[in-house]
């Protein structure tokens, strides 16, 4: 126990560390790699450029002449969880830094129908306490189980005011050149990634410098309404009347409820 309590706690230390060595928010434009895959697999894009501490992910915007990615990384299984529930939407603003209802947004992973079936990112860190040659063998075990799971539930896209596009719900495979990707690694982080055509965004590569704004939208995302009826007991209410009980620790449960979210300002790299 005193073992796995000193490795926790020395990858946290970590993760800190490596945290505040990066912006808040992600500074100027990035050339995304020529040998880009979407695939869940962020091993072409290297360090990514800022960690942001409202949000708690890794993550790079970059460009290319036809494509606009963005690429996330979540250590906190709460995190974790809370995206795997909710999604994340990239919102995009040519003018500041708000929103309103005719900017384009997307969200991905997304659910067909509100109030989605739960299914549980456990956190099995843990587990991660052998040598290197062990964790990579049980990490890549557990990753495996993990991206069965996510593959069977990451089926469509949420899209509103898209160029193009009329549907507000595509499938993750789909003919309008929206790419979409996640995966587990044998860390057990969680990776996530996005190409979207510029044109889809009414974008061009001589558009210049636009706002940025991703959300994690946590599981309230999909309910009519979130009661904290006792600390620490959330009651999430469908637009039928029902609903479910979440109950525990506050702050975790806060976390997973609550959309977070960051602006930024992006620069298209020529």
């Amino acid at each position: 126990m005193k073992r796995i309590f000193f490795l926790a706690a020395l990858v946290l230390l970590t993760n800190l560390g490596f945290g505040q060595k990066l912006p808040n928010i992600q500074q100027g434009g990035v050339h995304a790699p020529a040998n880009v895959k979407i695939d869940g697999k962020t091993t072409e894009w290297g360090e990514l450029k800022a960690y942001n501490k409202a949000t708690q992910v890794y993550y790079t915007m970059a460009n290319d002449k036809q494509y606009l990615y963005l690429v996330l990384k979540a250590q906190s299984y709460v995190i974790i969880d809370k995206i795997t529930k909710g999604g994340v939407t990239l919102t995009v603003n040519p003018q500041a830094k708000r929103k309103d209802k005719t900017l384009p947004e997307i969200t991905f992973p997304m659910y067909e129908k509100p109030g989605p079936k739960y299914f549980q990112i456990i956190d099995s860190k843990a587990e991660l306490t052998g040598d290197a040659t062990t964790n990579k063998r049980v990490g890549d075990s557990l990753a495996r189980l993990k991206n069965k799971t996510l593959s069977e539930y990451f089926k469509w896209i949420g899209t509103i005011n898209l160029k193009g596009i009329s549907d507000s719900l595509i499938s993750a495979y789909n003919d309008e050149g929206i790419k979409t990707a996640s995966a587990m690694d044998s860390e057990l982080s969680y990776n996530y990634e996005l190409a979207i055509p510029l044109k889809s965004l009414g974008l061009g590569i001589s558009s210049g410098k636009f706002y940025y704004n991703i959300q994690l939208n946590g599981v309230s995302y999909y309910y009519a309404g979130v009661q904290e009826f006792r600390p620490g007991y959330f009651s999430l209410i469908k637009a039928d009347g029902t609903g479910v009980i979440m109950n525990g620790d506050r702050s975790t449960h806060a976390d997973k409820i609550f959309p977070t979210d960051l602006w930024g300002e992006y620069t298209l790299a020529k």
